[in-house]
């Protein structure tokens, strides 16, 4: 078995490019999927196969409700979140007040580098004082260890009950661990719901809280299409699960995507985001 780190995929992505972006035609998605309760994609399911792993992609638009989805039973079944509980636990640190703003503070870095295995598992961007928007950006695990022992068990036992985050529960591991190695599970269909609530504004948190979240999940602007995201590496599923879950804007269209696969080479942790970008042409969503 490889060894993975939570820095992301060490090996080139050029040996799985050709199978994810040159096949456009087969796997372009129904054009009335938009109009269903849940249309089935077989033919991206087999992005999957053809780069040698197993895993489930959901698209959800976000004003029409309709849902496109890759393996729907994969797409029910929980992981742990890892680093894409970033996005609930900035949204809930933002609410509560265990954190002022995205750039205000700086979180103290101990002197101490994080490792995984032996190894160094964080950016070296986390090896200093940083802001919440720079933890949030290289998923510098201590500042987020730090936000749940200022938010607390109770809070949290209330809050993602409240959310309507996956199975909600934070036991199984000390509290500044759960979603790393917990008893908390979430699947892609109820990432991609709990996405839809963020961006249409119906979760119980204050509208600063929200925007600053979107904020600070921005990833990149191609052409018309704004992409925000998080991607997340669950290593205490065996095998190890990866993570990206995010949403989508060009123009008039909102959609929410969640994506899961096992990460049977550390080049799968690359493919991730090639194969959200990939259904996002396949739907128009990106030039």
């Amino acid at each position: 078995m490889p060894t993975f780190t939570r820095r992301g995929a060490a090996l080139s992505f050029a040996a799985l490019a050709a199978p994810l972006l040159n096949r456009t035609a087969r796997s372009q998605a129904p054009a009335d999927w938009r109009l269903s309760k849940e249309t089935d994609w077989p033919d991206f399911a087999r992005r999957f196969e053809e780069i040698g792993t197993s895993g489930t992609f959901v698209m959800l638009d976000a004003r029409l409700g309709g849902r496109l989805v890759a393996h729907p039973g994969r797409a029910q079944t929980g992981y742990l979140p890892s680093s894409t509980f970033k996005i609930p636990n900035t949204l809930l640190a933002l609410h509560l007040g265990a954190v002022r703003d995205l750039d205000e503070e700086a979180f103290r870095w101990n002197g101490q580098r994080f490792v995984l295995d032996g190894k160094p598992a964080l950016p070296p961007a986390c090896d200093a004082d940083v802001s919440l928007r720079v933890a949030f950006r290289n998923s510098c695990i201590p500042v987020y260890q730090e936000i749940a022992r200022r938010i607390g068990a109770e809070a949290y036992r209330e809050w993602l009950i409240k959310l309507d985050y996956g199975n909600a529960e934070i036991g199984g591991a000390p509290l500044d661990e759960f979603w790393m190695k917990g008893d908390l599970r979430v699947s892609a269909d109820q990432q991609a719901k709990f996405l839809r609530k963020l961006v249409i504004k119906t979760l119980p948190v204050t509208p600063r809280a929200t925007s600053l979240t979107e904020e600070i999940m921005f990833i990149e602007k191609i052409g018309d299409t704004s992409i925000h995201g998080k991607g997340g590496l669950a290593v205490a599923e065996k095998p190890a699960v990866g993570w990206w879950v995010g949403y989508a804007q060009r123009n008039e269209s909102l959609v929410l995507l969640a994506l899961n696969l096992d990460m049977k080479s550390e080049a799968h942790g690359e493919a991730r985001y090639g194969l959200v970008k990939e259904a996002l042409r396949q739907t128009g969503l990106l030039a």
